[in-house]
């Protein structure tokens, strides 16, 4: 179709020119030491959003969040870092809290809603951690190793501390 059909046609209402415009957002993917990080740019907004991910690990606020299910009461946890002796989850809520996580969920059945938070510090040249989330439960093993390098890729990806949310919706 010629220009002057298709304005014409568009004149008359009966066709709507085809303007590409540029979409105003962009997102990148890539894998890094087993890691996905995912960096969304909104251009219109000028807002950089990122998330870094592995399996039911995210990355939030300096530390790693583990999801568990939401029926799994993650209060009295033991994690262990590689082979070192186990940590109780109680021990990091002062930290977490000054990084600004509320440690506590509105559901009184069940405050932790199935998630455990380690101070990504602790966490930095780990290979794996093993999370006994209730007494009693067996512990489950999540590989974290790469960690270093897929921080170091956010950041080089433009990605501030503060333009990580959570992977895995609104709680974290």
């Amino acid at each position: 179709m010629t220009a002057s059909v298709s304005l014409a046609l568009a004149l008359l209402g009966l066709h709507a020119p085809s303007v590409h415009l540029p979409w105003p957002h962009s997102s990148e993917v890539s894998q890094v030491g087993g890691w996905t990080l995912k960096v969304h740019l909104d251009r219109f907004a000028g807002e950089r959003s990122c998330t870094l991910s592995r399996g039911r690990i995210d990355y939030q606020r300096q530390a790693l969040v583990f999801r568990f299910s939401s029926r799994i009461d993650t209060t009295a946890a033991l994690y262990r870092i590689d082979k070192a002796e186990p940590v109780a989850v109680r021990a990091d809520e002062a930290e977490l809290a000054r990084l600004g996580f509320a440690l506590h969920n509105d559901d009184l059945d069940n405050p932790s809603g199935g998630i455990i938070r380690i101070p990504a510090h602790r966490l930095a040249s780990a290979g794996e951690v093993q999370i006994e989330a209730a007494p009693g439960r067996k512990p489950i093993k999540f590989k974290i190793g790469g960690l270093d390098a897929a921080l170091d890729a956010a950041r080089k990806a433009g990605c501030a501390e503060t333009d990580f949310k959570p992977a895995f919706g609104p709680k974290g």
